[in-house]
């Protein structure tokens, strides 16, 4: 089979989609939302990129996804396709349950307070009995996600394929069919987004499966549509403006400083749109050609997204109990996951080949230079491994945020949060909510209930509750609002 020519503008914006993931990861530590991990030193302005990053962040990484689909099915057959997509994403994926989800899932209890002291080690036997009951798949869902789609479309794609090669539409056909797309994505987003909040759940996710399998499918048809690319080119500071104007539009929505309208769906997927488009065309005319950090960067992209997680949480928890000031401690946990993510990748999956397999690595991407420099990036990651499954970590009560009710909140109208979660017994269920500074609130037990209590005066507030290590609204109260970042947060109205 021959080689499809590399399309090395491809290559920088999936190199430039999913680095990003760490330094908005990291951001959530220091952010108003709920995360894995929390410092109690905050940066508030880190709440803005944040949601602004997050509308548009992960329709980009379909979207390049389904141009790398159209170049993989290029020269290959169906069940071809299907053996590489599998050994790539399937693979990795179930490899990573018990070697990345779970000093996670453990690194979060110990923040969390359930547990007390102990290894990752230790915990396996705790983490086989969580994730039976209640499977969290943390940054993995993307894989899950992907592989689905991918799964379910390929053969429609595979078609699609074939038949473009016979036929040529003109471009009005194009351009009916491309304003066919648009129509169906904004009139899917209206219908489905106040339905079903943002949940990184397969099976209720479904306004983020169809925002993500429009994108998908823009990218595999965008792929070669030379002619458009050239015209994004051109206008791609046009776009890029309109997208970020229109997003930013999005975020002040949120914080209620414009008031919402009818049109808040449709100018958020345009300006998502845009944004996305004039990235394209940036691409296109700055790395058409082979660019050697873009070469290295893009064939590490899988296994680092796959630790990066990972390593934020372990480091980010280290780092959190010095209280240094929040901005320092920013800056020191996107270097030290950088350079445990990069040495893991240069010290083991390169170095040994079945390593390398089991996280997604392509065989021409396994090779590694031997010679001193060899040990010495095998020296760190390994050191990491081992502190990492083997060292006992200690909860630290200074990274708890005082459970006080903020000043300008407190008042004497009683108020009762209450949730009756399915095996709560597994992890104690947490409140978080703004009059509390969106502090981790152990809720109390009573019979097979929790609540927790507490005097407001009357206003708004916001709320969710952490059931099982995942995130859920108030099942008893049909209130919510946007949180920024994709899902809701349930509303208490004190009167």
């Amino acid at each position: 089979m021959s080689a499809h020519p590399r399309q090395h503008y491809i290559d920088a914006l999936r190199v430039f989609a999913f680095l990003l993931v760490i330094p908005f990861h990291t951001a959530m530590l220091y952010t108003s939302f709920g995360w894995e991990v929390k410092a109690v030193e905050r940066l508030g302005w880190l709440d803005y990129p944040v949601i602004w990053l997050h509308q548009w962040r992960l329709p980009l990484l379909l979207l390049v996804s389904g141009m790398g689909v159209r170049l993989a099915i290029a020269n290959k057959n169906y069940p071809y396709f299907l053996k590489e997509r599998t050994l790539r994403l399937a693979i990795p994926f179930l490899v990573c349950i018990p070697l990345v989800l779970m000093p996670q899932q453990f690194i979060s209890l110990v923040y969390q307070g359930f547990i007390h002291q102990g290894s990752v080690a230790q915990f396996t036997w705790d983490y086989l009995r969580l994730f039976k009951n209640h499977p969290e798949l943390y940054h993995l869902w993307f894989i899950e996600y992907l592989f689905c789609i991918t799964l379910v479309l390929s053969p429609l794609l595979f078609l699609a394929n074939r038949l473009g090669k016979q036929y040529i539409p003109s471009n009005t056909i194009k351009t009916v069919l491309w304003l066919a797309w648009l129509v169906s994505i904004v009139t899917l987003e209206t219908i489905l987004r106040p339905l079903f909040p943002e949940t990184n759940d397969l099976t209720t996710d479904w306004a983020n499966i169809s925002l993500f399998t429009h994108f998908f499918i823009a990218g595999f048809f965008l792929q070669k549509e030379k002619e458009i690319f050239q015209f994004l080119a051109k206008w791609a500071w046009v776009f890029l403006t309109l997208g970020a104007g229109l997003l930013v539009l999005q975020a002040l929505y949120y914080w209620e400083l414009i008031p919402n309208n009818e049109l808040y769906i449709p100018f958020r997927i345009v300006g998502i749109l845009a944004f996305i488009l004039g990235l394209c065309g940036f691409a296109f005319a700055h790395f058409k050609q082979p660019n050697r950090w873009v070469n290295y960067l893009n064939k590490s992209l899988y296994p680092v997204y796959l630790w990066h997680q990972t390593i934020i949480c372990f480091v980010g928890y280290l780092v959190a109990k010095t209280h240094l000031a929040a901005g320092f401690q920013y800056l020191v946990v996107i270097s030290f996951t950088v350079l445990i993510c990069y040495s893991i990748y240069e010290g083991m999956l390169k170095r040994w080949q079945w390593v390398g397999f089991l996280f997604g690595l392509k065989p021409e991407n396994l090779n590694s230079k031997k010679g001193t420099w060899q040990w010495v990036r095998l020296i760190i990651p390994t050191l990491f491994l081992a502190f990492l499954y083997f060292w006992p970590i200690s909860q630290d009560h200074s990274l708890t945020r005082p459970v006080t009710i903020n000043s300008k909140y407190a008042g004497n109208k009683s108020v009762n949060f209450s949730v009756f979660p399915k095996c709560a017994s597994l992890i104690q269920p947490i409140l978080i909510a703004d009059f509390a500074d969106w502090a981790y609130i152990p809720l109390q037990k009573e019979g097979d209930n929790y609540y927790y209590r507490t005097k407001l005066k009357p206003g708004t507030y916001q709320y969710k509750f952490l059931v099982n290590g995942v995130y859920q609204l108030d099942p008893a109260n049909p209130l919510k609002v946007p949180n920024g970042i994709g899902g809701y947060n349930s509303v208490l109205v004190v009167k």
